[in-house]
């Protein structure tokens, strides 16, 4: 395996002795010739793009993101592949990843009702989590997201989590004094049993 270092400084830029010569596309395609199209998905970003076009639509930072399936003939077994443009500078390049970090974990947040508030530990972060009634947590094990993790990855999920609380409250002052908390935790329950039955194929 080529051993590459990135040289220090605001621009990621390569030093590398071993690699040689840059290859020809003669020499690549004789490389790629005997390898299967392996399946992918691809995450694409335009740093720095100018508002007005009407295909790559900038957000607030100037960035354009798309993800697509692909296939590639890219060789080895890694689980996840980073490809960087050499250039490009490390602040576009963290910016960038924060991004997609914060893409993929969003879509593994969910919102359950916390009926044990023990200010356990972020799954994400670690930090102590501050208890909320419906509160943040991780889809595959349970894991609680305090709400500044779930602030940075999911903040649909907040804005979300706010306004079933209020409903709930909403819901629990129009009963009568002793049956409020009643009401409203079974507020709670039934939006999130609702939120799985409208996931279910």
């Amino acid at each position: 395996m080529t051993k590459t270092a990135i040289k220090q400084g605001e621009k990621i830029e390569l030093e590398d002795e071993h690699y040689g010569k840059k290859p020809t596309q003669e020499d690549l395609l004789k490389h790629y010739a005997n390898r299967d199209p392996r399946r992918f998905i691809q995450f694409d970003c335009f740093c720095n793009v100018e508002p007005g076009d009407p295909i790559i639509v900038p957000d607030n930072d100037g960035d354009s993101e798309f993800i697509l399936e692909t296939y590639e003939l890219m060789s080895g077994e890694p689980t996840v592949r980073i490809l960087i443009l050499p250039g490009t500078t490390k602040k576009d390049a963290i910016r960038v990843l924060r991004k997609t970090a914060a893409r993929i974990v969003s879509e593994e947040i969910e919102l359950q009702v916390n009926s044990v508030q023990v200010n356990m530990p972020c799954g994400i972060c670690g930090n102590r989590c501050n208890d909320n009634d419906l509160d943040f947590f991780t889809k595959d094990n349970g894991n609680q997201v305090c709400g500044q993790c779930a602030l940075i990855y999911a903040p649909d999920l907040v804005v979300q989590q706010k306004q079933i609380e209020s409903q709930a409250d909403h819901a629990a002052r129009g009963s009568p004094e002793d049956k409020q908390l009643g009401v409203y935790w079974a507020y709670l329950h039934d939006w999130v049993e609702k939120q799985k039955e409208m996931k279910l194929p």
